[in-house]
């Protein structure tokens, strides 16, 4: 999941901790393994694998400083996510 800022599609808060070329905020993978911005609160249960029923997550953004009306776009990408094997 990406937030980015409308005006220019750069990521709102940076790169997470390791993922420097990823504008990510939260990456979720097949093996359970969740990295996610400082900025973000997760709570919920996650089963795995991942594509079993039941699964879970909130996310909830802490966007604390940024100016409101500023335009943001959330991105969910999952094309990485076929066949459950995303590295």
């Amino acid at each position: 999941m990406s937030l980015l800022k409308a005006a220019d599609q750069e990521p709102l808060f940076g790169s997470v901790d390791g993922h420097a070329a990823s504008d990510a905020i939260l990456s979720l993978q097949a093996d359970g393994t969740v990295v996610h911005h400082g900025r973000l609160t997760l709570s919920g249960r996650l089963k795995i694998p991942l594509r079993n029923r039941g699964s879970t997550l909130v996310a909830q953004i802490d966007l604390t400083g940024i100016a409101a009306g500023t335009r943001l776009v959330l991105y969910f990408d999952l094309l990485g996510s076929v066949p459950w094997t995303a590295k």
